[in-house]
């Protein structure tokens, strides 16, 4: 990478290390080493924020840390249930967890890679490990899910049943979708990112949809579906196949 690209990605990789997603390996204790591969992607539609991507699943000798890791149980909602959910009131938000994989250390430093301090081609590669979950590890969706279904179950006798539903039933993987019949909705937000802030999971990307803030017929697509306002100034919920995804 050169220009933009390289300096971004020395961005990336020394935030990751200056927030405790990654250190410097002090030593290693094998005769043989595990390295993975990483490099940056740009996402088509956020052009100016590069990924760092460490390729879980790059052989080496026909194996893989993916090959090594196992999935764990499916824990994640079925996305059918959190639409249907979604439906049930006229007061809506979505939002999602920010970098929900990387708020869950690992108890083992087992994710080695090779970086050269400050991306300088110059000096000698030095071994670091992720201190947190990769994107694109086999067993990180499962420990995701885990993690935040086990926040709901620690705090559930601090917060009212509904934040605690809520973080149960209505996320797929890092998205929320919630829905309510009143203006409880503002209530229910405080409370959702107070009790998810006590494992360290921050919700961002807040969409809320209050029927007396939207004015003429706007319509705003949320989920997959459309939240349309109605001569009878409530909103219709509209979901079309052509528009899941």
């Amino acid at each position: 990478m050169q220009g933009f690209a390289s300096n971004t990605y020395t961005e990336v990789l020394e935030g990751y290390i200056g927030k405790r997603h990654a250190r410097r390996a002090e030593s290693i204790d094998s005769n043989v080493h595990f390295f993975l591969p990483h490099h940056g992607v740009f996402h088509p539609q956020k052009p100016n924020k590069l990924r760092a991507v460490f390729d879980c699943a790059a052989k080496f000798h026909s194996r893989s840390l993916n090959d090594e890791l196992l999935s764990g149980p499916d824990l994640m909602n079925n996305l059918v249930g959190v639409l249907f959910r979604f439906r049930v009131g006229k007061f809506a938000f979505a939002c999602d967890i920010e970098s929900l994989f990387h708020q869950i250390c690992m108890p083992i430093y087992d994710q080695r890679f090779l970086w050269r301090p400050k991306g300088d081609v110059s000096l000698k590669p030095e071994v670091c490990c992720m201190t947190v979950h990769l994107f694109g590890a086999k067993s990180s969706p499962s420990c995701a899910n885990f993690a935040l279904l086990q926040t709901a179950e620690d705090n559930s006798n601090e917060f009212d049943d509904l934040p605690i539903g809520t973080a149960r039933r209505n996320f797929y993987m890092d998205d929320c979708l919630k829905a309510v019949h009143s203006v409880r909705a503002t209530r229910l937000v405080k409370q959702l990112s107070k009790l998810l802030e006590r494992r360290g999971f921050r919700l961002g990307k807040w969409f809320e949809h209050l029927r007396w803030a939207c004015y003429g017929k706007n319509t705003h697509s949320v989920g997959g579906a459309d939240w349309r306002e109605e001569w009878s100034n409530d909103y219709a919920f509209v979901l079309e196949a052509t528009e899941l995804r």
